[in-house]
């Protein structure tokens, strides 16, 4: 893994965490609905949706309105305050369009439009967003993410890079039993069976 790499995961991966709200409408099952139910519920949705954001646009508190609308219980007492999260944690919970759209926001902002989930529609708001730790703080975590990766990408790549780094260093065998060895471990890794 080259240094430009590991810079460039960093610039593109590495965030500080951030603290998020959210005001959550939950959307009704719609199994067992007719065709008119279904779009007599919807419609309940998107005018509660259109409420929330005309209070919001409206000057009051983020934490007010998610007192008042958000039907998600666990956090409506604390003004919609779901908690602190680092990059990948939101998408693991949530999904990668509710991850995109907090990271995207400032500090104070709220999402201009819901962002749906399993959970139901969210408006999402950002708190705090805490310092991007530095390159070399992150160094660690950015190699583990790189080589997890590439590993992904190419089963053999561990094997590879051993290869690679005895020719590079030019590590030879004297004893012949020894090279033999080595060269049937090496077509093992590449041309066998994965060898764990």
């Amino acid at each position: 893994i080259s240094e430009s790499e590991m810079k460039e995961y960093y610039e593109n991966n590495v965030y500080g965490e951030i603290t998020i709200s959210h005001i959550l409408v939950k959307i009704e099952s719609e199994e067992n609905l007719t065709d008119e139910e279904k779009k007599e519920a919807q419609k309940k949705v998107d005018d509660k949706i259109k409420e929330i954001y005309e209070k919001l646009d409206g000057g009051k508190t983020f934490a007010e309105v998610a007192k008042e609308y958000s039907e998600d219980t666990a956090t409506t007492n604390d003004g919609g305050k779901i908690g602190t999260f680092t990059k990948n944690e939101m998408t693991t919970k949530f999904n990668q369009e509710f991850e995109d759209a907090a990271m995207a926001l400032k500090v104070g902002e709220y999402t201009k439009k819901t962002v749906k989930t399993q959970y139901g529609y969210h408006i999402i708001y950002k708190e705090d967003e805490k310092e991007k730790p530095s390159f070399e703080d992150s160094k660690d975590m950015v190699i583990d993410k790189l080589v997890d990766e590439k590993l992904q990408e190419d089963t053999k790549a561990e094997y590879k890079a051993l290869i690679e780094l005895r020719e590079k260093y030019g590590v030879t065998f004297n004893d012949e039993e020894i090279k033999n060895q080595y060269d049937i471990a090496v077509n093992n890794w590449l041309y066998g069976k994965d060898s764990n």
